[in-house]
This record gives structure tokens, sequence and C-alpha cells, in this order.
């Protein structure tokens, strides 16, 4: 925006990219948990799966728990999305800026540089988000 300092950026793109990773997980922690709820079944050799399926899991959880039992795991997954795309994003300038110092108007980072700022930020936010992700397959299971 015309006249946006450094820190009104910064919060910016923080607050906008964690709203998006919230939104969906929002959509997403349906299937989510139907993956982990396959991924965590334990089953007899000569037995059927009790979950087969994304949608066969969906459909045997909500009739047996209900259907809010699908969004087990909303809360941390939330905040692991709040933490996780909101560094990621909102610390990539300031990290490329780090890393490739003083630019010149018009000149752009390397792709080296860039890769590197991505891997930077993406390692700090999963680092912070790591242990709501752990409360939310728990919670999920």
């Amino acid at each position: 925006m015309a006249g946006e300092g450094d820190v009104a950026f910064f919060f910016r793109n923080v607050l906008m990219a964690s709203a998006a990773g919230m939104f969906g997980e929002l959509c997403t922690i349906p299937i989510d948990t139907s993956k982990v709820r396959q991924q965590i079944q334990k089953v007899e050799p000569g037995q059927a799966p009790k979950y087969s399926g994304m949608f066969g899991t969906i459909k045997t959880i909500a009739a047996e728990e209900g259907t809010m039992a699908l969004w087990s795991g909303l809360s941390p997954g939330l905040q692991r999305q709040f933490l996780n795309s909101g560094l990621r994003i909102g610390l990539y300038v300031p990290v490329r800026n780090i890393i490739c110092g003083p630019m010149k108007p018009g000149e752009n980072p390397t792709l080296l540089q860039k890769i590197a700022a991505g891997l930077a930020t993406g390692a700090i936010g999963i680092s912070v988000a790591n242990p709501t992700d752990l409360v939310k397959i728990r919670m999920q299971g």
C-alpha cells in the first residue's frame, strides 16, 4: 500500500498469510482427521480395517461419533497455521533482505538467494509451529 512503512507491511503480510492458512485448515481438517485415523488404526491379520479410504473413514467417523468429530484438533490446527503461515510469509522479505544486503532500485535477488530465504523462513515457521501439530494429531486420534 502506498506510504506503508516496513512495520505495517510486515504485520499486514503476517496477518494475511495467517488468515489464509487458517482458512485452509478449516476447510481441510476433516480430510486430515480421516488421514490420521487411517494411519493410527491397528488391524489384526485377517481382519478388515475399521477405516478404509478417505470418504469411508469420514462416513464412519460421522456415523459413530457425530459430524463434529471430523473437526477434532481444529484449535491447535488453527494455531499451527497462524504461526507457520504467518512466520513463513511474514519473515520472507526481512530474511531475504538480510541475505541479499542492500539492493539498488529495480535490482532483484538471485534465484539462490530467494531459495535460501524461503528455506530459512520455512524452517523458522515449522520449528515454532511443530508442537501445535503434535497436539492436533493427538486430538484427532
